[in-house]
């Protein structure tokens, strides 16, 4: 009989979000923001416990970036959100 560690499992290959080669992404490895458009629908992934200031400093890039039009349809993901939200940086993006 042979043991199956849990380290050892891997996701497989459908499962795994892997980002557009176009992507803004802003925290930690863990804690993070990541921005990317595909066909033109703004995708937002919000990870774990993100700073209020990473999603701001993420949109700022991707409009210097030139990805982001002033009004086009986003989706935001929040499946890995964890933690409080940052009202202040609410009212920040919607300025």
């Amino acid at each position: 009989m042979s043991v199956v560690r849990l380290n050892d499992l891997k996701e497989p290959a459908a499962t795994r979000w892997i980002p557009p080669a176009d992507v803004v992404r802003c925290g930690t490895a863990t804690d993070g923001v990541t921005l990317s458009v595909n066909d033109g629908v703004l995708d937002i992934r919000i990870d774990y416990e993100p700073r209020g200031d990473d999603l701001v400093r993420c949109l700022q890039q991707a409009l210097d970036k030139g990805l982001l039009a002033y009004s086009m349809p986003t989706l935001v993901d929040l499946t890995n959100f964890r933690g409080p939200i940052d009202w202040s940086a609410i009212y920040a993006i919607q300025r």
